[in-house]
């Protein structure tokens, strides 16, 4: 199957501009004094208080009172959404009430940037200093989504160009050698028919892992990146936007430490990984009148080289590079009406191609595979993915009453080519290998129907009732490890089938008035079928993936924003989620895993921050304060519950003051030092936290 470049059809169609194109997502407050902030999550402009889903909006200034300005940590503000970092910002994945983790090509839990779909986790170690705000859709979210939304959904809504000129310049200093820059210059272009914004971004911070065998710190991070957002409007019916955002980041990997040292590893092979990434979206729409013809076309590239070091010692026993070219085009076309009256509707075509060369090389110098000499695996794998679809929604008002009906048809199809070839060391490609190579080259296809169903009740000006059901699926797939773990005499599955959620949800919305905040609360059961189980082979690094497990996710989350005073704004966060295998026996050992609880995923998640910000207050010195806690508690980093995760709580403090368009502060993440296990594989070693940082930084507009 040969996969197209994408096509420019959002630079030639006559399609127009939708509320969401026009207008920059922002707190409002309603004639009323009702607070409102507007989302995209239904692909149009909408108050978040109407949407029968549980969604969280996480601001650019809601960054502030974090521990930085990731999209990690921005999913501390989420409740029931935490992020597992198996080992460089590339390894980032995703867990949404309980359900996570994504694999090479296929996240559980969808990112998208100004409407353009990531399709990998290594896109995901993003820093969002371009973004307006970010938006968590939890449970699933196929009808308007596609696959890979078994989780939830993640909007990222880049900052869209003003119409004046203005720019921002900020600077941080502080501990470990950080370092951090960003500029933004905004404005019109060619009249006010035509605006542009860039943005660039720069961080430098050194690793707080120490190595004795190399004499170096082992994790430091290197990010430079930029956005560039382009809005035309060449007639009042005709709008055009084109977005560009990327960032390239070197990083030193933590690997797993070893023992009791966990802030010292002794690995001699280097650990590294360099990641391009680049982000393309065009969105074209033309106005009708009753109508809207909206088109998005996107395309999205990265470029990843890892080093590591297998064996974790100072001796030369074992190492691996992987590198990864991934690209992917995407095109979506959208008709939605916009009389706003009884009824609104939505239907649309997509379609996205993806092609992912993966190449791997693991070098046994001290055979470990028991092939009697120093030999090199090599894994070339070529995976290739096309998918096409059609979807609608209508959404019906009846009195106090809203229904929402929507249906997603989806067909995709999978191809894999995997060889997997054995040299002797040092290996040069012009010698034959030990062995004939060993390959799989196979491909599956895939029909679905994803439905779903809602009813929205206004009780009352400020409060709104909702109900919903929606179905999630995520394609079945290949075990790109099956080859070398033959090698190793170990029998795994070569593919595995699709998995399903189903997911029920009730909540309600309740806007308090004169602005004086809002709080969202629901209750959730997810319905997991045909689960592609990860497992480890025994006594081996080797995952491989089977559709051996059902598992149920049962659980609540609440949040509240509360302004007492207009110097004031508090929250609060609370996720809980009992995530567990309901029918589990793992392939291998035969084992039963039933009952235990989902392996990453969190029990509890919670946060509570308090904001203050008056200007004058020492004759022109104005004051800017905010403090922040944010936990995580019950957590499993295996599938048998034999290795717990830590519970912590991270202090992050922000102090400043303000004069004008100028802040000066001081900050401090992680003031109380707290450390605990970020990860553990099982049986080879941990990852420990990031240690207390602390440093001061200005901020100025014009």
């Amino acid at each position: 199957m040969r996969i197209f470049p994408a096509p420019t059809l959002s630079l030639v169609l006559l399609a127009g501009g939708t509320a969401a194109m026009a207008q920059q997502p922002a707190d409002e407050i309603s004639p009323d004094g009702i607070d409102e902030i507007v989302v995209t999550a239904e692909k149009r402009d909408r108050n978040l208080q109407d949407l029968p889903s549980s969604i969280s909006v996480v601001s650019n200034e809601d960054l502030d009172l974090l521990a930085g300005r990731s999209l990690a940590d921005a999913a501390t503000l989420a409740p029931n959404v935490i992020v597992q970092n198996q080992g460089g910002r590339s390894s980032t994945y995703f867990y949404a009430r309980g359900i996570g983790r994504s694999e090479l090509n296929f996240p559980i839990v969808s990112v998208n940037v100004n409407g353009v779909a990531l399709p990998d986790p290594s896109f995901f170690g993003l820093d969002l200093d371009a973004a307006a705000q970010v938006e968590f859709l939890r449970g699933p979210h196929g009808t308007l989504y596609g696959q890979n939304t078994l989780g939830g959904v993640i909007n990222i809504t880049l900052k869209q160009p003003a119409g004046q000129f203005a720019g921002s310049a900020d600077t941080l200093i502080g501990a470990r050698g950080y370092r951090e820059a960003a500029m933004r210059l905004e404005g019109p272009v060619l009249g006010n028919r035509v605006r542009a914004a860039g943005t660039l971004f720069w961080n430098d911070v050194d690793g707080y892992i120490d190595n004795p065998t190399t004499d170096r710190d082992q994790n430091p991070e290197r990010t430079l990146g930029a956005s560039l957002y382009l809005a035309a409007e060449p007639s009042d019916a005709l709008r055009v936007e084109v977005s560009y955002f990327g960032q390239d980041r070197a990083d030193g990997l933590p690997q797993y430490a070893q023992g009791s040292k966990l802030f010292e590893i002794t690995n001699d092979a280097p650990t590294e990984e360099d990641v391009r990434s680049d982000v393309i979206g065009v969105r074209v729409g033309y106005d009708f009148g009753p109508v809207l013809l909206e088109s998005q076309s996107g395309f999205v590239a990265t470029d990843r080289f890892t080093q590591n070091d297998l064996d974790f010692s100072p001796f030369p026993f074992a190492s691996a590079t992987a590198a990864s070219d991934i690209t992917q085009w995407s095109q979506e076309l959208r008709l939605l009406s916009q009389d706003n009256g009884v009824v609104d509707y939505m239907v649309g075509a997509y379609g996205s191609g993806l092609d992912n060369e993966f190449d791997v090389f693991i070098n046994d110098f001290a055979d470990f595979s028991g092939l009697g000499l120093p030999a090199q695996i090599n894994d070339r794998i070529a995976f290739e993915d096309l998918t096409l679809a059609a979807f609608g929604q209508v959404n019906w008002r009846i009195g106090a009453w809203e229904l929402t009906a929507g249906l997603r048809y989806q067909y995709q199809e999978i191809e894999t080519d995997n060889t997997n070839t054995i040299r002797a060391l040092p290996a040069d490609p012009a010698l034959p290998p030990l062995f004939p190579a060993t390959s799989v080259d196979g491909g599956r296809d895939f029909n679905e129907l994803l439905p779903r169903l809602a009813a929205t009740y206004a009780a009352s000006d400020g409060l709104k009732l909702y109900a919903s059901v929606s179905r999630g699926f995520r394609a079945g797939g290949f075990n790109n490890t099956a080859l070398t773990a033959q090698r190793l005499g170990i029998n795994l599955p070569v593919s595995f089938g699709p998995e399903f959620t189903w997911n029920y949800e009730v909540g309600a919305k309740w806007r308090l008035p004169k602005g004086m905040g809002r709080i969202d609360a629901a209750v959730f059961l997810i319905d997991w079928q045909d689960l592609q189980a990860e497992q480890i082979a025994p006594g081996t690094l080797i995952d491989f993936r089977t559709n051996a497990a059902s598992a149920t996710s049962v659980g609540a989350e609440i949040e509240a924003r509360l302004y007492p005073g207009d110097d004031w704004e508090l929250g609060a966060t609370l996720g809980y989620a009992n995530a567990e295998y309901d029918d589990f026996q793992e392939a291998l050992t035969g084992a039963s895993l039933t009952g235990n609880q989902i392996a990453g995923g969190a029990e509890t998640t919670w946060s509570v921050f308090a904001r203050y910000a008056r200007a004058a207050v020492i004759g022109p010195l104005g004051i800017a304060a905010n403090v922040s806690v944010n936990g995580v508690s019950g957590r499993f980093f295996d599938t048998a519950n034999n290795v717990p995760g830590d519970d912590y709580a991270l202090l992050n403090v922000r102090f400043g003051f303000t004069y004008e368009n100028l802040e000066v502060f001081a900050f401090v993440r992680n003031a109380l030092d707290e450390r605990y296990i970020e990860f553990e594989f099982p049986g080879f070693g941990r990852a420990i936290n990031e240690p207390r940082l602390y440093g001061a930084g200005m901020e100025i507009a014009w």
